[in-house]
């Protein structure tokens, strides 16, 4: 099997973590990216999610392990966690593959590669009642 070579153009290299984004990663285990999805991507996985909740998905797993995460219709209007997403949705198994989202992780993790394993896609219906809000979170400009 031949590997696969990706190269970043200078944009892309741009949006990668500085060496300073690493250290607080490594730190406090969190980072915020800056832009790493162009709009019309965003558009696609927020399409491709509507059409996963609304019809199921593309490729279907064949087996399901046993502590798998994964909302189905009949669970209602409740937090979804939907395991495996970039297997089984074509399109957001295509964006999540971005070489630059690898090359992100690759960075912060102090790997020279990255490969995706798992997928989650999580979805919080809107609480009219919830308080709590991310005003707080530190952003960057």
């Amino acid at each position: 099997m031949t590997q696969k070579v990706f190269c970043l153009n200078e944009e892309e290299i741009a949006s990668l973590p500085s060496d300073e984004d690493v250290v607080h990663y490594q730190r406090h285990g969190w980072y915020i990216s800056k832009k790493l999805l162009s709009d019309d991507e965003v558009a696609w996985l927020e399409k491709a999610s509507d059409d996963f909740y609304a019809q199921g998905a593309d490729r279907p797993l064949h087996a399901h392990p046993s502590k798998l995460a994964y909302w189905s219709k009949d669970k209602g209007e409740v937090q979804r966690h939907n395991d495996y997403i970039a297997y089984e949705n074509e399109v957001i198994g295509k964006i999540l593959q971005k070489p630059l989202i690898g090359a992100v992780a690759a960075k912060l993790s102090g790997c020279k590669e990255i490969r995706i394993f798992q997928t989650t896609m999580i979805y919080k219906p809107a609480d009219p009642k919830e308080t709590s809000s991310l005003s707080d979170f530190p952003r960057r400009a």
